[in-house]
Parts: C-alpha cells; sequence; structure tokens
C-alpha cells in the first residue's frame, strides 16, 4: 500500500527554544498581556525588522509564545512601536524572550524509540518545534495561522451566506516506529468569503436592497443575534486603519450611537466623529456595527473582512453538500494531487528559509507499507441463514431477523395534514395528531392501542408520520417516547413512505427491530467466542461548536448486554465544555455492570461504569464479566498518557471495588482501545488489481507495520467497502490489555464489530458500540429539559465567570429506554 506519509531527518543541531510575553502598559501603569495570535505576530515581525542584528534568520514561531531560532539571542527585553507617530503614546508594547531549552539531536530520536516517549513534555515540544518548522512557509504564504496544520490556497466554489469552499493541503508532523515522518492530505474548509461587512452580511441574509436589510434588523429582534453568532471572533480591518480588529459583538444601529468625547466631553454619535475625524459620511448610519473592544464601535461600512478566514461553525446542509462534492476525490486523483503538491514545492520542503535553516531532509516519494485484507465475519440471520458478505455490504432481500421482537400492540400516529390518510378500526391504531399538542395525540393513541389487551401494558410501538419539514415536531415525539412514557417510537416522513421501495422498508424494518428489542443479525467467527464473557463498552464525548463556552460537552457510554455483543444499555452525563476526558467513567462503568449481570451491560464513564458492571449482571444471571473492551472514541495522540492516568485509573479503581463487593468472581480484565476516524491517513492501492470498484482498498484492509506507534501496539483497519471519495481507515491504539489478546486477535474481533451495527447491511467504518456511543452524545439534546435549548447555542452566550454546570446536569435525563436502543 501507499501512504501518503513522507519520510524526514534532521541533520543539524536543533534550534533552542524560548517563550514570548509581549505587553502593553496601561494608562494606570499596570501591564497587560497580548493574547491575540495576530497582534504578536504583528509585533514580533516589527521588532524583526527593526533588530536585523540580532534576528539574522527570522526565528520559528508557534504563533502563541514558543519561539524557535537555531541563533543564539541571549535573554532580551525589546520595546516596539507600532504606531506610525512616534511622539504617540499609544501602540507602545514591551516583549519579553526568555530561554527555556534546546532540544537535542536525542530528544529528536526519543521520538521514535519505543522506550523514548516517557517524557511528555520534552517530546510535545520536540513534536511541536518540527511542526512549526515545516508549517511556517505555506502559513504565512496563504496568510493562516502559524500553528495551524492545514493551509488553502483558494476558493473552489461559493458557498451560501458570505462563505466559499477553499482547499487546500493538511501536513502533520508524526514520530513512528525507528522514523519521522509528514503526514500530508488534501483538505477543504468553509472560509468566510473578503469584502465589504455589511454587504457580506446581506448575503449571509439574502439579501440585495440595503434599506430592506436595515430594515429587517430593525423588525427582527433575532437578526442581531445571529449576526453575532455568526461574526464573532472574525477580523476585520476599518478604514483608515492598519491593523486588523477582533469583532467582540454586534450592535444595531451603529452610526446613531452616542458617546461623550474624552472623560467629560460633550456628548456625540459615531456618525457624526466619522465625520469631524476621518472626513467619512456613513451612507448607512442605521445599519448595524461592531464592538471590537470595551468601548470602541465601528459602522460596518467602514469594515472588511480580513482575507483566509476559517468558518468553524454548523454548516447547513445544503452547504455541507456542496462541500463534500469540493473535498470528494477518487483515490488516484487524491494520491495525485498530494504527489504534485510535493513535487512543486507548495509545501515548501525545498525552499522554505526555516527547512533549509534546520537543514531538514524530506524525501518526495511517499512512503509504502504492507497490508493484507481480513475475512469478513459470517452475518447469521433467523434460521442460521448466511448473508453473502460482498465488498463490505450484504443484502437482507427475503431474511428473517436472528431474533424478532414481540410487540403487543402498536398505534400510527400522522401529524401530516396536507395528505389525506383514512383511518380504519382495529390493529394496529390509526390516529390523526395535532401539531399544537403531540404530547396529547401521541398518549391517546397509546391508550387506544392496548385498551383491549389484558393487563393494559404500554405499547410496543408508535409509528409517527411527520411532515417533510418537521424537527421541532420530530423532537417532542422523541422526548414523549424516550423521557416521558418509555415508549419506543419510529418517525417516518410523509414524503418518504409515500414512494417507499424495498430498501426504505428494510431500513426502516432494522430500526424498528432493534429498537423493540429483537436482534437483526448476529457476527459469528472463531474468535467471536471471546464475546461469550465479555462486556463490549464504546465511550465518546460531543462537545459544543468551536468557540461556545455556554453549553456542555456530553459524554456518553454504550454497553453490551448480551453474548453478541447485540443489544446495549446506555448513560449520558454532561461535564464542562470541551472537556475530552470523561470525569465519571468509574461510576458509569460500574452501574452497567451489575445490568450485565441482568441485562449483559457494563458502564457514568465513573458513575455510569459502575452502573454498567450492575445492567451486564442483572442480564447475566448475576454473572459478571470475564473481560471488558472497551472503545474509546475522540482522543487525539497527545492526550493517551492524560487518558492513562485519569480515565484508565478510575475504571480500575472502580473494578478493585466492585471485585471487592463480588469476591466470588474474578475481577474483570480491562482491553482499552482508542478509536480515532478523525485523521488524516489514508492508503492507496500500488496496483489497480489490489483496489475495489471505487478505486479504493477492499474491506478488510489491516495495516499493522511501517505506519505505526514507536510505544502502543496500534493498527489501522478499514472496515468499510469504498462508496464515494477516497476511504479512511479508523486507528486503533491499544493502551491496556490485561487480557494479552494478539494484534490478529484484536483485528478480528474489532472488524467483527463493524459488521453488526443494527441498522447497516454493510460494514460500517467503526466498531458498532463506538458508532452508538456517537450517535447517542447526539440524541442528547432531546434529553435536556427544553427550556435549556441545548441546541440553540446562540441563545446565550458564556460570560468572563467559570461555567456553572448545575442546571445542565439537573436539566438532563436518563432514557426510560436505556436498556433498549431508542438513539438509533
Amino acid at each position: 500500500m501507499v501512504s501518503a506519509t513522507f519520510s524526514t531527518s534532521v541533520d543539524s543541531d536543533v534550534p533552542s527554544f524560548r517563550t514570548v510575553e509581549i505587553a502593553s502598559r496601561l494608562p494606570d501603569g499596570a501591564m497587560k498581556g497580548v493574547k491575540t495570535p495576530i497582534r504578536m505576530r504583528q509585533i514580533l515581525d516589527k521588532l524583526q525588522q527593526e533588530n536585523r542584528e540580532i534576528f539574522r534568520q527570522s526565528p520559528a514561531y508557534d504563533g502563541k509564545k514558543n519561539l524557535y531560532s537555531s541563533l543564539e539571542i541571549g535573554e532580551e527585553n525589546f520595546t516596539v512601536k507600532m504606531s506610525k507617530d512616534p511622539n504617540a503614546n499609544r501602540g507602545i508594547f514591551y516583549v519579553r524572550l526568555r530561554r527555556v531549552g534546546v532540544i537535542r539531536p536525542q530528544d529528536l530520536d526519543m521520538l521514535t524509540r519505543p522506550d523514548g516517549l516517557n517524557n511528555s513534555a520534552t517530546t510535545a515540544v520536540a513534536t511541536n518545534l518540527l511542526q512549526v518548522i515545516v508549517s511556517q512557509s505555506p502559513n504565512i504564504q496563504h496568510h493562516f495561522a502559524l500553528h495551524s496544520k492545514s493551509f488553502y490556497i483558494g476558493a473552489a466554489t461559493t458557498l451560501s451566506g458570505g462563505l466559499e469552499a477553499w482547499r487546500g493541503f493538511f501536513q502533520s508532523v508524526r514520530p513512528i516506529l525507528n522514523k519521522i515522518v509528514i503526514n500530508v492530505d488534501t483538505s477543504t474548509a468553509a472560509i468566510y468569503a473578503s469584502g465589504n461587512l455589511l454587504s457580506m452580511a446581506m448575503a449571509y441574509f439574502n439579501h440585495r436592497d440595503v434599506r430592506a436589510f436595515i430594515q429587517e434588523c430593525e423588525r427582527d429582534p433575532s437578526a442581531a443575534r445571529r449576526l453575532r453568532t455568526f461574526y464573532k471572533g472574525v477580523f476585520v480591518k476599518v478604514m483608515g486603519r492598519e491593523r486588523e480588529f477582533k469583532i467582540e459583538d454586534v450592535v444595531e444601529s451603529a452610526g446613531t450611537r452616542e458617546f461623550h468625547k474624552g472623560d467629560h466631553g460633550e456628548v456625540t454619535t459615531v456618525e457624526r466623529h466619522f465625520w469631524d475625524h476621518h472626513r467619512v459620511r456613513l451612507s448607512h448610519p442605521k445599519a448595524f456595527g461592531v464592538r471590537v473592544s470595551k468601548t470602541a464601535i465601528y459602522p460596518a461600512e467602514v469594515c472588511q473582512i480580513v482575507p483566509a478566514q476559517l468558518y468553524k461553525k454548523t454548516l447547513s446542509g445544503a452547504d455541507t453538500t456542496k462541500m463534500m462534492s469540493v473535498s470528494t476525490a477518487r483515490p488516484e486523483k487524491r494520491l495525485q494531487d498530494i504527489q504534485q503538491a510535493v513535487a512543486e514545492d507548495k509545501m515548501g520542503y525545498k525552499s522554505s528559509p526555516w527547512v533549509l535553516d534546520a537543514e531538514m531532509a524530506i524525501e518526495t516519494a511517499p512512503m509504502e507499507a504492507p497490508g493484507r485484507v481480513l475475512n469478513p465475519p459470517n452475518v447469521v440471520y433467523g434460521g442460521a441463514v448466511t448473508a453473502n458478505v460482498n465488498s463490505g455490504g450484504w443484502n437482507v432481500m427475503r431474511m428473517r431477523f436472528h431474533q424478532p421482537a414481540r410487540i403487543v400492540a402498536w398505534a400510527v400516529v400522522s401529524f401530516d395534514v396536507s395528505r389525506g390518510i383514512t383511518f380504519t378500526k382495529g390493529q394496529p391504531v390509526f390516529a390523526a395528531g395535532n401539531q399544537a399538542n403531540p404530547y396529547e395525540s401521541l398518549l391517546q393513541a397509546a391508550q387506544e392501542a392496548t385498551k383491549d389487551v389484558p393487563g393494559r401494558p404500554k405499547p410496543g410501538l408508535l409509528v409517527v408520520i411527520l411532515p417533510q419539514s418537521a424537527g421541532p415536531l420530530r423532537k417532542a415525539v422523541k422526548q414523549w417516547g424516550d423521557m416521558v412514557e418509555g415508549i419506543p417510537t419510529q418517525c417516518v416522513r410523509a414524503d418518504k413512505y409515500e414512494t417507499a421501495n424495498d430498501q426504505y422498508c428494510n431500513n426502516v424494518a432494522l430500526k424498528i427491530n432493534a429498537r423493540t428489542g429483537g436482534v437483526n443479525s448476529v457476527a459469528r467467527s472463531p474468535e467471536l467466542a471471546f464475546f461469550k464473557d465479555c462486556m463490549v463498552v464504546g465511550c465518546d464525548v460531543a462537545h459544543p461548536s468551536p468557540g461556545v463556552r455556554s453549553r456542555p460537552s456530553i459524554a456518553s457510554l454504550v454497553a453490551s448486554a448480551d453474548e453478541f455483543a447485540t443489544r446495549y444499555t446506555t448513560e449520558v452525563r454532561v461535564q464542562p465544555p470541551r472537556q475530552e476526558a470523561i470525569e465519571s467513567i468509574g461510576p458509569m462503568m460500574e452501574a452497567i455492570q451489575s445490568e450485565y449481570c441482568h441485562f449483559c451491560v457494563f458502564a457514568h464513564i465513573c458513575y455510569r461504569a459502575q452502573n454498567a458492571l450492575e445492567e451486564y449482571q442483572g442480564y447475566n444471571k448475576g454473572r459478571s464479566p470475564a473481560h471488558i473492551l472497551l472503545y474509546r472514541d475522540g482522543v487525539s495522540e497527545g492526550e493517551y498518557s492524560q487518558v492513562e492516568d485519569g480515565e484508565i485509573k478510575d475504571i480500575e479503581d472502580t473494578l478493585d471495588r466492585w471485585h471487592s463487593g463480588h469476591s466470588a468472581q474474578p475481577k474483570p480484565k480491562l482491553i482499552f482501545v482508542i478509536v480515532t476516524k478523525r485523521h488524516h491517513v489514508r492508503f492507496f492501492p500500488r496496483n489497480r488489481g489490489d483496489a475495489d470498484r471505487t478505486g479504493n482498498a477492499p474491506s478488510g484492509l489491516v495495516v499493522d507495520r511501517e505506519a505505526v506507534h514507536s510505544k502502543y501496539m496500534d493498527f489501522y483497519l478499514q472496515s468499510q467497502g469504498g462508496l464515494k471519495g477516497t476511504s479512511r481507515p479508523s486507528h486503533y491504539t491499544v493502551l491496556r490489555n490485561d487480557a494479552g489478546l494478539t494484534a490478529d486477535q484484536l483485528q478480528e474481533i474489532s472488524f467483527a464489530l463493524c459488521h453488526v451495527y443494527a441498522s447497516a447491511t454493510r460494514a460500517v467504518s467503526i466498531p458498532a458500540p463506538v458508532y452508538y456511543a456517537d450517535r447517542l452524545c447526539a440524541r442528547a439534546d432531546f434529553q435536556f429539559r427544553p427550556e435549556l435549548a441545548y441546541a440553540d447555542e446562540g441563545a446565550s452566550s458564556a460570560g468572563a465567570g467559570a461555567f456553572d454546570l448545575a442546571p445542565w446536569e439537573k436539566g438532563l435525563g436518563q432514557a426510560k429506554l436505556y436498556r433498549q436502543m431508542y438513539f438509533l
């Protein structure tokens, strides 16, 4: 297999590194640190221009606080004046360079040795140094952040609302066994279109007439909030000013805003100020403006959006589709683009002054790594019928479920008033829903469905027909079923069920059977005998959008409850925003272990770890699992030691406590595996005959040599068959292996788990429990009290104080269907 990674070596002495401190003096004499990366970079550029005798070679700077130089620079204090007026008292900054240490050749060598990653601080600095050296030239040339691993060259297509899709390249320095490599990939990003801020805002609102736009902003109270959410943090240049300003807030009718000249001067307006001081007459004084500091307000019409700024928020569905079309490329085209970019020196490997100064030698030919293809497991349906797995997929026509669910009674409720639906009496019950009161409509249908059933149990299912656009209505249906009544619901869109084909009906049936307690299929292979006394766990953490600090992160855990790892129980928790470590993993595991002994499940990724053990015990007649195979999603390589010291230790403590109370049974052995899907490593078949019909490597590709970690057991597994574009393998890293499983065993088990995702008839890209944990995080919005409006990230903004987690903890409920796979 060809891997888009390029070997590198450093032949010179490695630069020393320094911390950078930049501050300005406030009127009261106090010093205030500069934290804006763009401003820090501008100040350092001016510093180097004025001190060429010291900075004969520009240091490599990461845009934050670290500066690397091959020159010997003493500990220096500098004064930098950014104002054009040499007599001005403003724009004066004080820069301090403090020597911290030297990266020695042996530090780089340690990155690639199995015993060399124990000093995480030193290795992190060494890796950061090489990354900064490699990224410096293209990031400066294309005006992207110095610490960014991606740069973009230009717009590929226009998106809606003043956004553009840009193509570019990603590059990341990675230490692997016995060598350091640079992983290169193509990349696509949404970028704010440069131009006049007022014009771009009109595009965001889909307006062409400025007066109509201003009138809409005046009528609609939410307009300013939408603009604030969209533009907060964006940098603009102001007419007549050289420096760039960061948008802190959006203000309405900016030109009419009044303020005092000086501390006790006369009252004037922003509009009058621009005429008096800049001879600029505002054309639209009632249009919005932006606040860039505590007091400085600039009208939108005098602001220009700085080019090449990433848009990091959620795109609309239509824009996501456009982005996909721009970023999708067949494998041979993707590899060709990467090789051509390296050959044409777009990364600067041959010409970058920082690469040349460090005497880095970077190969221009991509590495190759041996790969092999695993045989798929047997996917077995009812009557012991085995599906024919081909290229990662199989057909379920005329097959029966492995274990069909038993539904005593069910009902159909239609909220689609645009279609005339005839309702008949009998089973199932058909009812017309009232969109103004969905809870009452659902409850009446549920009661009608079981009125003649002995004991009046709850119905096993409600099928709900929704109009084409019914997001809030669907949320209400799911909250009623998951949280209020504990009744499984299956929503179908009216426009889809009317033209439903066999595939659509099969997909709905797969979801219904799994949600109502059935088992669609099981995987069988010799290695899966391990599942008989093993609890399989999937964990994930989902974060609010970048920059949003007013919403918590969601930690989820699912744990298997049967010998086939097909039934799962669940637990969801909240934690502080953007915190990746699951602080409650121990309790989550303990509860699900008990359920395993009753319903075969193990999990509060500290409170639910205990819950998981209890759940597992409950399903398995008091028997505890002998092994716990835990797949953890969302952890980057730099966080491995944090997971080992935090989550794994918490789980170990939980298992010790559990064992002390259940000493008659052996302590479960833990296998902890990190699964990473969000990475840029790709493998390309060297020969066309080794590829599938899409040009990708076939389903089951394993790469566990050459491109692997220097310390941990790890491997790449491409479980899914190729569909469109270039397939991405998942990266598996084993942090704990108390059971002593071999790499081959873990690969077979992981590949089999990719074939049991309940609502699919093809292998998925990650093991089913990891996929379920991800789905559970997404479903958590339905489990909050409605007044918290978790999904509306623009509804409130976090202040400067500490985040208050308490209302979110109280407002998040556990689903009444937690023993069923309601999240599918």
